[in-house]
């Protein structure tokens, strides 16, 4: 009987899945704790043999380096590798720690990485690469740090550096925004001192700014902290010769600090 394409894909990953390919026996000391049995286990759950999906697992590859095993699995799931990431998730939170970039920190205050797991799309395709890696003995181990280092972890002295960078930039940029303030309030507490006297000027011509737009007005009258202002036209404070709507003849009664002579 011949089989479609896609169950002929399906039929080859289950022969290779049946020969261990995912866990050679040279590993066999990989135990059931382990990140990359983890992996294993979750990649076999999201490629389903069953339903002879036209998806297929790709093989395993571990190779062990003295003091830390490393594993890179090509897989191509059924939907999305969301289920595949959510094990290691739920594995490092389980150990107290938590997953910052594909590395179980054991703390935020420490360099103490549990394990790796890193997925990484392969081009346009629907198919993924895990790469988990785990400590074989101490978790100190050099080789093992100078590993994750390689592969991206951020330690935390390094951390640290970069978070007071931030809080400084963040520092800066408060401290210019209140210096513009206090410029901004200076240069218009300058312009009020020249201008107010004439504004409080019955047929003064002023100016507001709403929005986008500007009016125009001439005052008809004036308290000690307001304007009354017959509207006379308005126009796109960027584009003067478009007009904006406007009813002209209308009355404004407002602060005196929100006009301008004009």
């Amino acid at each position: 009987m011949k089989h479609p394409p896609h169950q002929l894909v399906a039929l080859a990953c289950f022969a290779l899945l049946a020969t261990g390919c995912a866990t050679p026996s040279n590993n066999a000391d990989i135990t059931h704790n382990s990140a990359i049995a983890l992996g294993h286990k979750a990649i076999r759950e999201s490629v389903p043999i069953a339903g002879l999906p036209a998806h297929a697992f790709m093989g395993a590859n571990i190779q062990e380096k003295g003091s830390y095993r490393v594993s890179s699995n090509g897989f191509c799931p059924v939907d999305n590798p969301t289920r595949v990431a959510k094990s290691f998730i739920e594995r490092c939170e389980s150990q107290g720690a938590s997953i910052n970039n594909g590395f179980c920190q054991a703390s935020e205050n420490s360099d103490d990485v549990l394990f790796m797991a890193k997925l990484t799309r392969r081009g346009n395709s629907d198919c993924w690469t895990l790469a988990v890696a785990e400590p074989v003995g101490s978790i100190h181990s050099n080789e093992y740090r100078n590993y994750l280092l390689g592969q991206g972890y951020v330690p935390k002295a390094q951390r640290d550096e970069l978070l007071k960078a931030k809080q400084d930039q963040e520092r800066k940029r408060i401290e210019d925004q209140a210096k513009r303030k206090i410029e901004n309030d200076r240069k218009e507490q300058e312009r009020l001192a020249i201008e107010l006297p004439k504004m409080k000027m019955r047929g003064a011509r002023v100016c507001k700014n709403v929005g986008d737009s500007t009016y125009i007005g001439y005052v008809e009258d004036f308290t000690d902290d307001k304007l009354r202002v017959l509207i006379q036209d308005g126009f796109l404070t960027l584009s003067p010769y478009i007009k904006s709507k406007v009813d002209a003849g209308t009355i404004w009664w407002d602060q005196y600090i929100v006009w301008r002579l004009c």
